[in-house]
């Protein structure tokens, strides 16, 4: 779960900050930009804002109404994808009472990944494709062509519209392979392995329709396949199945591959693929858990009402078994789409609830807040090492002034400029060296570093300020107080 409760658990990542302060860029300036505007290691280089127009959203909500009206939207697009994954489920035919504890399972599961940032934007997406092309697999209707649009709609929020041109390239390939094993049905599924694969080359053309047009693929196609991201950034390692988030995703993929082994003996291959494939991504990347589940979900609750159902012919119904399925039945068709009530509802929330309730900041468990805010002058004037999340924050504070040596952009500093940041801020041997050629006025660390005691042993660095969060050194021979 998350480490903070309520709305201040959507703001623990600097990246919301970041993302505001592009958006304020991009209104501002009204263009968007193709040149760095935020640090002073890679000044003016070539950069495009890729998720520009989640930038443009967050800087308008903050403008109308500050971080509670960004924490707002934010929770209710959370809400929105897992009450339509929930409904998706139900309307394929899954149990009621075993879907709903699936999505507060997978809710659980996924909460690591709940923060304000853009991919709130591609889970809400990938929920409503997958449950449109599971509409148009069991009836093909015109309907799954909103995929197009949704697409270039997609491809300017957030790089998560990958997701649907795998899925719909992995239904394209199956299909034409189902068409050489199923004998009676070879023609249907060669024509559904073309309506897949003419959809997968439109919705990817509709993803072109970007102010980067192809350079934007090749710029993701480049970080996937960088190893050096998946060694050093916390969201592109392999999950760690020590936290309740992760057991509950661990439960739910052996769930997952259980299933993809009963659709397989169904020769249902298009659906066993989808699961095979999420669950290798998500256990290669933290951060593709939520996509797993998303895709997994529906599946597995199909499989599991599937066995309840012969569980409970089996069963009285006195039973615990049968009175349980009777309570089922009875809730299945009471789930009515979401409306004009949510709205209010969510309304309601926004102006009735407590001030007290929302936040005015970030974090503070996550960023020395008391440090930065007394030291803002100061910060916004010099050259300051900080960890690169602090870095996003400083963006923030201090726009449009502030100029960092890393923020949360690692797939633009690369991996030069990322080696010696890590070179810093682990005390590696050239750590005196980095800090001079970079010209730092001013070092901003928690305290448990090893910087931080290297820099307390040096005649060339003296602490100014600290706290129970941070040290701030600033150079021996510097005026800065």
């Amino acid at each position: 779960m998350s480490a903070e409760s309520g709305w201040l658990g959507l703001l623990e990542d600097g990246d919301t900050g970041l993302h505001i302060r592009i958006g304020d860029l991009i209104l501002n300036s009204h263009s968007i930009p193709t040149t760095d505007p935020f640090s002073f290691s890679k000044p003016g280089q070539p950069w495009f804002a890729h998720e520009w127009l989640s930038g443009v959203i967050y800087a308008l909500v903050v403008r109308a109404a500050g971080l509670k009206a960004l924490v707002l939207l934010t929770g209710a697009i959370l809400a929105m994808y897992n009450t339509l994954l929930l409904r998706d489920m139900l309307r394929r035919g899954a149990n009621s009472l075993l879907a709903i504890a699936l999505t507060l399972a997978a809710t659980n599961a996924a909460s690591i990944h709940y923060h304000a940032r853009p991919h709130v934007f591609t889970l809400l997406f990938v929920t409503l494709a997958m449950a449109l092309i599971a509409q148009d697999r069991r009836e093909p209707t015109s309907w799954i062509w909103l995929l197009i649009p949704m697409t270039a709609l997609w491809a300017n929020l957030h790089g998560g519209f990958v997701v649907l041109l795998a899925v719909l390239g992995l239904a394209a390939g199956s299909a034409f392979a189902e068409s050489y094993w199923s004998r009676g049905e070879a023609a249907l599924k060669r024509k559904l392995a073309l309506r897949y694969l003419c959809l997968t080359a439109a919705c990817l053309g509709a993803s072109f329709l970007n102010p980067q047009g192809i350079k934007l693929h090749l710029h993701i196609i480049e970080v996937l396949r960088t190893p050096w991201f998946k060694t050093h950034i916390g969201e592109y390692h392999s999950p760690s199945f020590t936290s309740e988030p992760m057991l509950f995703y661990m439960a739910l993929l052996f769930l997952g591959l259980m299933s993809a082994y009963g659709l397989l003996r169904k020769r249902m291959v298009t659906e066993a693929l989808w699961i095979i494939f999420f669950a290798y991504w998500s256990l290669s990347s933290v951060r593709n858990v939520p996509l797993f589940l998303i895709v997994a979900l529906p599946l597995i609750a199909l499989e599991l009402s599937a066995w309840w159902r012969e569980l409970a012919a089996g069963a009285s119904r006195q039973s615990t078994i049968g009175v349980l399925d009777d309570i089922a039945n009875q809730t299945s068709g009471r789930f009515r789409p979401i409306g004009l009530w949510a709205g209010i509802f969510i309304a309601g929330i926004f102006f009735f609830a407590p001030a007290n309730r929302w936040p005015s900041d970030f974090a503070g468990k996550f960023f020395p807040l008391s440090m930065l805010h007394k030291h803002a002058e100061q910060f916004a004037h010099e050259r300051v090492f900080t960890l690169d999340q602090w870095g996003d924050y400083l963006i923030y504070m201090n726009y449009p002034r502030q100029k960092v040596f890393v923020d949360g952009r690692s797939d633009f500093y690369g991996e030069a400029i990322g080696n010696d940041y890590l070179g810093i801020y682990d005390g590696r041997p050239e750590w005196r060296g980095l800090l001079n050629r970079y010209a730092f006025d001013m070092v901003l660390c928690p305290p448990d570093l090893p910087l931080v005691s290297l820099l307390r042993l040096s005649t060339d660095w003296r602490v100014i300020d600290q706290d129970r969060d941070s040290v701030l050194f600033a150079k021996a021979d510097s005026n800065i107080n």
